[in-house]
């Protein structure tokens, strides 16, 4: 500006020692205030560069008002520019203290999942261990005991039953995404899957009093590749929502080929059925339909667990209902060579 304007080049030579100057502040300004956002730097620059534009101009002014007018432009724009660089630091300060709360949020989630599994595993036992009691007095073991006292002992097998299976469900969530759950592949005739767990809820479907039936064709060609005790799990936990939810009526289950390369597995229910819009969130995790949020006890896993497992032994899972007219929740796997 001196050697343009004033046409002074005195301090011409001592350019360096300026330019040497300004970048230590530079510098130091970046280091000391975190100033690396390219954001932050782009605003700066386009900022300064407009401030040295307009202070140039007032030295080039052709008279006193023009002068003016560019000297208040000028102060107008220094104002506004520390005003827009202010306001660019807070936002980048801002979305820093945003990541780190993410962090910490991450690292709270982390510690939950942790201690939900380690608090599954030491439940996991001694119910294991309460459920074997309860068969052994239940078989006779202990002696004779009234028919009223087994009918108590059934009541409290079955509860003891469905925490199993939730804890189970907690533990089994965080390991399969975290990819930590190890299958035990096998080739597997689905029908004896079904037919096992089927047996295993006659005593709770009798209890309330529902046609509870089971329907496997004599020809199926029903062999997969599964973790048997994955897929058991799995059709255990579509039994024991349409038992759970259905206070009267039916709970029927079904096999079948739904075509020439893949099986089918459907539990039908004549509950209070699901409206489209739940539906569509009903394989979420944690999510449980508002309808029966209080009913009965659960977490809102099982369904998420089973879509998780089904997936992994690329099947599909899925839901046809009607509010009102029940539910039929269904699975599909491949078949292994369903040609032969």
């Amino acid at each position: 500006i001196l050697v343009l304007v004033f046409n002074i080049s005195t301090f011409v030579n001592l350019l360096p020692v300026y330019t040497l100057i300004l970048t230590s502040f530079v510098s130091y300004a970046i280091i000391q205030h975190g100033l690396f956002d390219l954001r932050v730097l782009a605003t700066q620059a386009f900022t300064v560069i407009i401030w040295i534009v307009l202070f140039s101009k007032i030295f080039v002014s052709q008279n006193l008002t023009e002068s003016v007018m560019d000297s208040l432009i000028f102060i107008s724009m220094v104002v506004f520019g520390t005003l827009l660089i202010r306001s660019v630091i807070r936002e980048v300060q801002q979305r820093e203290k945003l990541a780190e709360l993410n962090d910490k949020l991450k690292a709270l989630d982390a510690q939950k999942d942790e201690f939900i599994s380690m608090a599954a595993h030491e439940l996991r036992a001694p119910m294991t261990a309460i459920k074997g009691y309860i068969s052994m007095v239940m078989e006779g073991d202990t002696g004779d005991i009234p028919e009223k006292a087994r009918g108590f002992l059934a009541d409290a097998n079955s509860i003891n039953e469905r925490l199993i299976r939730l804890v189970n469900n907690m533990l089994n969530v965080s390991r399969i995404e975290e990819g930590r759950i190890v299958f035990q592949w096998e080739e597997e005739e689905l029908s004896q899957v079904v037919r096992a767990v089927y047996n295993q809820f006659i005593p709770e479907a009798a209890r309330k009093g529902l046609s509870y039936t089971l329907e496997i064709p004599k020809q199926v060609k029903d062999k997969v590749r599964v973790d048997p005790d994955r897929i058991h799990e799995v059709i255990a936990n579509l039994i024991s929502n349409a038992i759970k939810y259905t206070d009267r009526g039916s709970v029927k289950v079904m096999l079948s080929q739904s075509s020439k390369d893949k099986v089918k597995v459907e539990v039908i229910d004549t509950g209070s059925g699901i409206s489209l819009v739940e539906q569509k969130k009903l394989f979420q995790k944690f999510y449980r339909v508002e309808t029966n949020v209080g009913k009965t006890t659960g977490t809102g896993l099982g369904l998420y667990i089973s879509r998780l497992l089904v997936e992994k032994f690329s099947g599909l899972i899925g839901i046809e209902s009607q509010e009102g007219k029940g539910s039929n929740f269904w699975f599909e796997l491949p078949i292994l060579n369903p040609s032969n």
